[in-house]
């Protein structure tokens, strides 16, 4: 027969217990959100350099299939495919949509999230008897993050991507 003086064992968590769990747990869920975000700025840049790299290719295929020579223009914030002579788009900014001169069908405009430049012209044109592209260029994609992937349009009009410090992304470094 148990006495008084006997201790119970204890079943169950103790408040303080509970307190520096949920403490721990705190403090690696803090280390752990930064890394998520970046993971996700990584993939959101890498889509757009995908859908980017799509659209120049299908805008190849479109030229030699209609036998008609058709644009990429590239600003900062969109590009725009066309069908009118060099510089006559423009990516409006305020109300978000592609503005031309004169009457040139517009095919695509993107407004991707990551900043765009070109090391070349801001005008490749697609050419249809021969599917190249004038001039060669490479479009670089800056994410929120400085990440930077860049689109390598050949004169052939083939593209391929690379990263800037490619062995850390996964991705053929440039």
């Amino acid at each position: 027969m148990p006495s008084s003086k006997q201790v119970r064992k204890q079943l169950g968590v103790t408040l303080v217990g509970m307190c520096v769990a949920l403490a721990v747990s705190a403090i690696l869920l803090g280390k752990a959100l930064p890394a998520m975000t970046g993971a996700q700025q990584h993939q959101q840049l890498r889509a757009e350099a995908d859908q980017l790299r799509n659209d120049i290719q299908e805008t190849r295929q479109l030229t030699v299939m209609q036998g008609r020579n058709l644009q990429l223009h590239v600003e900062s914030s969109c590009y725009i495919v066309h069908d009118g002579a060099p510089g006559a788009c423009r990516c409006d900014v305020v109300r978000h949509e592609a503005v031309c001169q004169g009457q040139p069908q517009v095919l695509k405009t993107q407004w991707p999230e990551a900043k765009l430049r070109s090391n070349a012209s801001r005008d490749q044109t697609f050419a249809a008897q021969q599917g190249t592209v004038s001039p060669a260029a490479t479009l670089i994609l800056r994410g929120r993050s400085d990440e930077e992937l860049h689109q390598i349009i050949a004169i052939t009009g083939r593209v391929r991507t690379c990263a800037v410090g490619g062995a850390s992304s996964g991705m053929t470094a440039c």
